[in-house]
């Protein structure tokens, strides 16, 4: 018979994406990964892993063990909680708009949940299918018939620059900004983000933004920097003494902020308790969000 402890690494090896991370996720060793694998499939009898140039990927027998192997796992940590208290660990992939939210706000959900350690990364497209999170944050919608949404909020967005680079440009605070600042935004793989097509078609002759990195950690430093100006969410922009806003908020930017889980998971203890926790979160911050709150009309008389 399978033996849970090769199974929670084959769930391991799905949302790590390779041996080697499943090993450091799990604190196994290397070659314990490897030989219970292959001990589990001469159990089941069929290949559960291919070895590619990136990783390890699935095979479509073993994405189909993955409902049953997730249900194991949850049936573990209930075992584990009527036990006694023990540590669980909720993994959450978000946009990175949306993992800074997470970041701002990480004292208050981790104190409104002892006992879970949460850990935040950033993906534009993470795939649930692959396990590769507990807890996805986006703004895309899924088809997958075994994933389920919640809406948390909807993020609104306008432009910001810092003092300093405000300072001598009254063209920021009118729509000759467009032509005549300097701009921050994405390389062109992103090119596909609804914020980067917007600026486009204010840019003269949809000209990209004139300096581009490859995340919103990298685009918010350089905004923050004085490089140039940026969109970014009102949330943020307005928080930032750095930062001055100089336009209103952009209505066509606003974006839908969802959650996402593998359905078979949704009635897991921790995971539950997190995703109310965020979405208490978003409830409760919904005006700075949404750009609802109390946001003083940008004027270039405003930087001091």
């Amino acid at each position: 018979m399978p033996q849970w402890d090769d199974i929670r690494l084959l769930l391991a090896v799905a949302s790590q994406g390779s041996y080697a991370r499943a090993a450091r996720h799990t604190g196994v060793s290397l070659a314990t990964v490897s030989r219970r694998l292959r001990a589990l499939e001469q159990s089941l009898g069929v290949v559960l892993v291919e070895r590619r140039a990136d990783g390890h990927r699935l095979t479509p027998q073993a994405q189909a063990l993955l409902p049953a192997a997730s249900r194991m796992a949850a049936a573990a940590g209930d075992l584990r909680a009527s036990a006694g208290p023990g540590h669980a660990e909720i993994r959450i992939l978000a946009r990175e708009w949306e993992a800074l939210f997470l970041i701002r706000h990480l004292p208050a959900l981790t104190a409104a949940l002892p006992n879970i350690e949460i850990e935040i990364g950033y993906k534009h497209w993470p795939d649930l299918a692959r396990w590769e999170a507990d807890l996805v944050l986006t703004d895309h919608t899924s088809t997958a018939a075994n994933v389920i949404a919640r809406k948390l909020g909807r993020m609104a967005f306008a432009v910001y620059g810092s003092r300093t680079y405000v300072a001598d440009k009254q063209q920021a605070f009118s729509p000759d900004r467009y032509h005549d600042c300097a701009w921050v935004g994405f390389t062109a793989a992103h090119r596909y983000f609804s914020a980067e097509q917007w600026l486009a078609r204010q840019r003269p002759d949809g000209a990209p933004a004139t300096h581009r990195f490859d995340n919103a950690f990298m685009l918010l430093e350089a905004v923050r920097g004085g490089i140039g100006l940026g969109l970014l969410p009102v949330w943020l922009g307005e928080q930032d003494p750095v930062l001055v806003r100089v336009s209103e908020v952009l209505p066509d930017l606003i974006h839908q902020t969802s959650y996402l889980m593998n359905d078979d998971l949704r009635h897991e203890p921790r995971l539950r308790a997190v995703a109310d926790a965020i979405a208490l979160l978003f409830r409760r911050e919904r005006p700075n969000i949404a750009g609802e709150g109390q946001l003083v009309r940008p004027n270039s008389l405003d930087i001091g």
